[in-house]
């Protein structure tokens, strides 16, 4: 004998047979695309470790026996032809120890007050040896 319900449940029966259907389908797909992306994927090279950074100890600094401004000072005024600043900052640095940046400070001070005078040439001059 047939009922009021056997339309609503045989509609349910194929609604619940298309959704396993799509649902088998769907799980089917995700198995191949994994599939694919594993083997697609390439080992990745394992960065080699870096050495943890080591602190590198200040150098004591150097009492210099001579002020910076006497050190070019008197390096100038042994010089007729004049000198440019790497040369002197070379000299001074190796001779008495001072900082290049210090140096060139030095030079610039020395300049502006007129202890030391800048040729057009770029080279540096005692104001005693110029002509």
């Amino acid at each position: 004998m047939p009922s009021d319900l056997d339309p609503v449940i045989a509609t349910l029966r194929e609604k619940y047979e298309a959704a396993r259907q799509k649902a088998e389908f769907y799980g089917q797909m995700l198995r191949e695309v994994e599939a694919e992306a594993k083997s697609e994927e390439k080992p990745r090279k394992q960065k080699a470790e870096k050495p943890a950074p080591t602190k590198h100890k200040r150098a004591k600094p150097v009492k210099a026996e001579v002020s910076a401004s006497e050190a070019v000072l008197r390096l100038l005024a042994g010089c007729k032809m004049g000198l440019p600043v790497s040369e002197i900052i070379e000299s001074v640095a190796t001779t008495y120890g001072h900082k290049p940046n210090s140096l060139r400070t030095t030079l610039y001070n020395l300049k502006k007050k007129g202890a030391i005078v800048h040729g057009e040439d770029g080279l540096y001059n005692h104001p005693e040896n110029v002509e």
